[in-house]
């Protein structure tokens, strides 16, 4: 598979209403799902070199694809860009990103709440995803059968 076949993938999924696109990849598949979907679609585009520490998301999408866009920020930017944009940009997000970009790797997106989706060798590329509907899975341990005294769930707040 390559990066493209992965992220239009995404987009048939979700299909979304609105999306957000950064990067000339991500363009791209912008452009061929606004041609292939029946219904308009709500296309917010970034170019790359305008991104900073004083940018902010302008609204609320349903999915964000950035390609081409990291490689060119300090860890710093790019944290507070993927951080504000999974916080109040978008829902979902899918970050693609050249392997050994410098003071960017693995662990940095997983301290975000990222995982990586999928490792491109040939393109020495990797595609990192984070969806807000699956980030916090539901967890057993969490329920009144597993707390110190069952019977006061849901009775008292501390």
């Amino acid at each position: 598979m390559v990066l493209e076949d992965d992220l239009w993938m995404m987009v048939q999924r979700q299909h979304p209403e609105s999306l957000y696109v950064c990067g000339k990849t991500a363009e791209s598949i912008a452009d061929r799902w606004q041609k292939s979907c029946p219904q308009p679609v709500a296309v917010t585009r970034q170019n790359p070199s305008e991104i900073n520490s004083d940018w902010a998301p302008t609204g609320v999408h349903r999915l964000a694809l950035i390609t081409d866009t990291l490689e060119n920020l300090s860890e710093a930017e790019g944290a507070l860009f993927l951080g504000q944009f999974r916080n109040f940009g978008a829902t979902s997000l899918a970050v693609a990103i050249i392997d050994g970009t410098p003071s960017w790797d693995f662990n940095i997106f997983i301290q975000l709440g990222f995982q990586r989706f999928r490792h491109y060798e040939m393109e020495r590329m990797s595609l990192y995803t984070y969806d807000i509907e699956t980030y916090n899975r539901k967890r057993d341990w969490n329920s009144p059968e597993h707390w110190a005294n069952p019977e006061n769930w849901g009775k008292y707040r501390w």
